[in-house]
């Protein structure tokens, strides 16, 4: 048994060993951690080198050679590149509630449907998903849903309220920002309804919110250009139109990592149309602004574009995706 060990960490250390000074490393792994691979599957050998010549009294090496791997482990940060995580996005900036309206919380909400509890009337803005009925359209109203959720999971308690709209109703299962009056109503009887897997009860009886503007979610976040992580990608984005990009219709971005990208045509990385990763894996190939042609395939879940792989996608902006790329196409 402690042969068929060594073998087997004897394997593991020599494809480590071999993997680290390969091109094709800093397509799987942060290029900058080459060393710390390199030191490990050393280790590796070692441990199996330990296992192979001394089977009975290993144990001892095996405690020092893990001792080593965790020591290097903990003094790992200084081997890594500046910053928490090298490939970190910046957070999303969020939508700043307009000016006049209050933030509807999902707990002030959720007192509402106690009959003795108040909530202050006025100017309020609310987040939901939107569920309609025939008996609700008729009444050019829909119901916002959302969650209040105290710890966890199982702690979730589904309420919505009663949205009077003006013209056409947003779609059932979408996601919107309500800018509204929230005012006091005479109680009404709300069913119980199913949405999804989810029974809802708790739906306010007693207020409602007349709204001003309904807004999609997707037309409050930040233009596609401010979702191109500059710390990564400041040689893409410096050959960037921005104006340009932040007045596009709907596109796709892949950004290429600075490790890899020369000084290339933008436009060779910008697709029109919105699509998302699963979007890509229904397709066979997009046409570039450029011209060029990419062709997509799905490897063991991840999508590959002209053999560059999608690091890090799906960053949804108001007019399209961002989805972070290494290494970048050659240049034509």
């Amino acid at each position: 048994m402690k042969r068929l060990e060594a073998l087997a960490l004897l394997v593991m250390g020599g494809t480590s060993l071999w993997f680290a000074p390969q091109d094709d490393y800093s397509r799987l792994v942060n290029p900058d951690f080459r060393v710390v691979t390199a030191v490990g599957a050393i280790l590796l050998l070692i441990m199996s080198l330990a296992l192979a010549l001394r089977p009975r009294r290993a144990r001892p090496w095996a405690l020092l050679v893990f001792g080593a791997f965790y020591a290097i482990v903990a003094i790992g940060n200084p081997l890594a590149p500046d910053g928490p995580n090298a490939f970190a996005f910046q957070e999303k900036p969020q939508a700043e509630p307009r000016a006049g309206y209050a933030q509807l919380e999902p707990a002030e909400l959720f007192r509402s449907l106690d009959e003795d509890a108040e909530v202050a009337e006025g100017k309020r803005v609310i987040s939901g998903t939107v569920y309609r009925s025939e008996v609700l359209d008729t009444e050019q109203t829909f119901i916002l849903l959302d969650p209040l959720m105290a710890c966890c999971v199982a702690d979730a308690i589904a309420y919505g309220v009663r949205v009077k709209a003006q013209g056409e109703l947003p779609q059932t299962a979408s996601w919107v920002h309500v800018y509204g009056t929230l005012q006091r109503q005479a109680p009404v009887t709300t069913p119980r309804f199913r949405f999804g897997n989810i029974v809802f009860a708790a739906v306010s009886r007693r207020y409602r919110i007349d709204a001003d503007d309904i807004a999609s979610f997707r037309s409050l976040l930040p233009g596609v250009h401010t979702l191109i992580p500059a710390d990564r990608c400041s040689r893409f984005l410096a050959r960037l139109d921005l104006e340009e990009l932040s007045s596009a219709e709907y596109v796709t971005v892949f950004a290429p990592l600075d490790l890899s990208f020369e000084m290339q045509d933008p436009r060779d990385f910008i697709v029109e149309g919105s699509y998302t990763e699963r979007d890509l894996m229904d397709r066979r190939q997009l046409t570039t602004l450029s011209g060029r042609t990419l062709r997509i395939e799905t490897v063991n879940g991840t999508v590959r574009l002209d053999g560059a792989r999608v690091l890090f996608g799906d960053q949804v902006g108001r007019n399209g995706v961002v989805h972070v790329i290494h290494p970048a196409w050659s240049a034509r």
